[in-house]
């Protein structure tokens, strides 16, 4: 998670929001759907920030992959992050990944690095052992 340190008086906020959410509870879900069989798997993660919020926070899932059998299941994974308590809710939802392996391209799409990637799903495939 990522909670930005600065304050921004043209965005609206004079007091920066990692002082702003410092000491509110907050719920990270990651909600996984195989394409393949349309089953869903959810992992939810809950605690509070100190009195000052972290700029960087990581929470780790274990996720699941069951053997799909002979065809590889398609995943796609979404994390969001809600901020639960009742007087001022926050929400946000996770928008860049790292991708770690290269994509070689594709007739007129370049092949692309391992890096991070953006405004795209969080896509991935899980093969038979």
């Amino acid at each position: 998670m990522f909670v930005n340190p600065v304050a921004s008086i043209p965005d609206g906020f004079a007091v920066p929001p990692t002082v702003q959410l410092g000491g509110r509870r907050w719920r990270a879900t990651l909600d996984l759907l195989d394409l393949t069989t349309l089953n869903r798997i959810k992992r939810v993660r809950t605690h509070v920030f100190p009195s000052v919020a972290p700029s960087f926070h990581f929470v780790i899932y274990r996720v699941p992959t069951p053997d799909p059998g002979l065809d590889a299941a398609v995943y796609e994974a979404n994390v969001t992050l809600d901020i639960v308590d009742p007087g001022q809710p926050y929400a946000a939802f996770a928008t860049n990944f790292f991708d770690v392996d290269a994509d070689p391209g594709l007739l007129f799409v370049p092949p692309r690095g391992a890096g991070w990637r953006h405004e795209l799903p969080n896509r991935y495939l899980v093969y038979s052992k």
